[in-house]
């Protein structure tokens, strides 16, 4: 009798040569041994195919399934799952690096708690960094709330959505659940992810968070055939988040997550805008949101926007009563969200940083700085400092506060400082800095404070 398979790993494969064999070796030699793993090639016209024959000859649990034409991420990933035979799902990119004990910590957990998704960190990295691994620290709060028992969107805040990704490389899927609820990746040339997570969010699913802070999936950029696309076309985010309204109103379960919908659409429409691949493409579909966009998931359903809270809707009217030039767009996302919904809670934080005697100093002088630190002069918060690793940002300025090297604080004279930082990757450097430095330094991530 054929033995059971427990996980079916579904990898799209297009023109992968250059990191495939890695990327397979990293989920064959997995502790957790019990699964699948379903190749489908997209028509790739390089080495991968060859590298694919080369693997499945070395271990049977590789299929290879090939299209007759080029299909794009979504329609190849609906192809693995057609032809999958595992109890759960997982969808793993073709460039990426897999923690070898990813499948049975994320097996485990959706086994324990039953569940339908599980989520576990990932992190997107350079190609010199792609086997650093990066840990996240979790608050007690923040595992006893999502880590240590089920929990549905409906229990959260409505702008916590904005924490998750919709990208399906961080999870584990119930296969049942995934078929019952008939979700599928959307046949869209970018942005096709966003369909199937965000159902799978809004679909009454029973979710946990793995309890593990170590990123499980390196995730490479700008390679996979799920990262490149033939156009990338911000208009297809609004063509997701409409056909997720269509399906949540058809399936009635919009009343019940209206409001979570609205801040992940701004979310969406926000990175669409960020990464779309021209200034043109960018301000045709900023001003379609502005004349219709907004019109048609907003107003056309009046009844359930006005109840969304004050917040969302003025995000949304940011679109219609700001241009395009302004540029005020840049500073919206996750970050600006989790700063003024937990408003109250970071600023007793820092107040008590500074009643204790410390002086607070912000370290990174980029998109995400600025965001910190006009939210602090907004709050008459203030700053001792400004540090930044680039040379280049020496000497300028941002929000009357002058950009010095790390090393200032080592120069000054005996002080304690908290210095928050505002990059997963700078965390590092700010805490070899604090063990050197003669002052006493604490070192705060800004992302872990909030658990974003």
């Amino acid at each position: 009798m054929m033995k059971k398979v427990e996980i079916s790993v579904i990898m799209p494969v297009y023109n992968a040569e250059l990191f495939l064999a890695e990327s397979l070796e990293s989920i064959l030699n997995q502790t957790f041994t019990n699964f699948e793993l379903i190749c489908v090639n997209d028509r790739s016209n390089d080495l991968s195919t060859e590298i694919l024959l080369k693997y499945q000859d070395l271990d049977d649990r590789i299929k290879i399934l090939t299209n007759n034409i080029r299909q794009g991420a979504a329609e190849t990933r609906n192809r693995g799952m057609r032809a999958a035979i595992g109890t759960y799902f997982v969808f793993l990119d073709a460039d990426d690096i897999f923690e070898k004990d990813m499948l049975e910590l994320a097996f485990n957990a959706i086994e324990k708690y039953q569940s339908d998704i599980v989520m576990f960190e990932a992190m997107h990295m350079p190609t010199e960094k792609i086997h650093e691994t990066i840990k996240k620290k979790h608050t007690e709060k923040y595992k006893e709330k999502y880590c240590r028992k089920t929990f549905s969107l409906k229990e959260c805040e409505p702008w916590e959505i904005v924490n998750w990704t919709s990208a399906p490389w961080n999870k584990m899927y119930r296969r049942s659940f995934i078929e019952s609820k008939k979700i599928y990746f959307q046949s869209l040339p970018c942005n096709n992810d966003v369909y199937f997570v965000i159902m799978g969010y809004m679909s009454d699913s029973k979710i946990i968070v793995l309890d593990e802070e170590r990123n499980l999936v390196h995730v490479r950029d700008h390679y996979s055939v799920s990262r490149i696309s033939y156009d990338r076309d911000p208009m297809c985010s609004y063509k997701a988040i409409k056909k997720i309204q269509e399906e949540l109103i058809e399936r009635d379960l919009f009343k019940d997550v209206y409001a979570h919908f609205y801040y992940r659409a701004f979310f969406e429409f926000i990175g669409a805008i960020k990464s779309a691949q021209s200034r043109e493409k960018a301000q045709k579909f900023y001003d379609f949101l502005s004349y219709e966009g907004i019109r048609q998931i907003c107003e056309n359903h009046e009844t359930y926007y006005a109840q969304s809270d004050e917040y969302i809707q003025n995000a949304f009217e940011k679109f219609r009563k700001k241009s395009f030039e302004s540029r005020w767009y840049l500073e919206e996302g996750a970050l600006k969200i989790n700063i003024e919904k937990r408003k109250d809670f970071l600023l007793n934080y820092i107040r008590a940083v500074v009643d204790s005697g410390n002086k607070i100093c912000i370290w990174g002088a980029g998109r995400n700085g600025r965001i910190l630190i006009n939210f602090l002069n907004d709050n008459a918060v203030k700053i001792d400092c400004i540090l930044d690793m680039n040379t280049g940002k020496e000497g300028t300025y941002i929000g009357g506060y002058q950009i010095k090297r790390p090393e200032y604080l080592s120069y000054k004279a005996e002080k304690e400082y908290l210095v928050f930082v505002t990059s997963v990757w700078a965390l590092d450097s700010a805490s070899i800095l604090a063990q050197k430095s003669t002052n006493k330094i604490s070192v705060v991530g800004i992302h872990e404070l909030l658990n974003i």
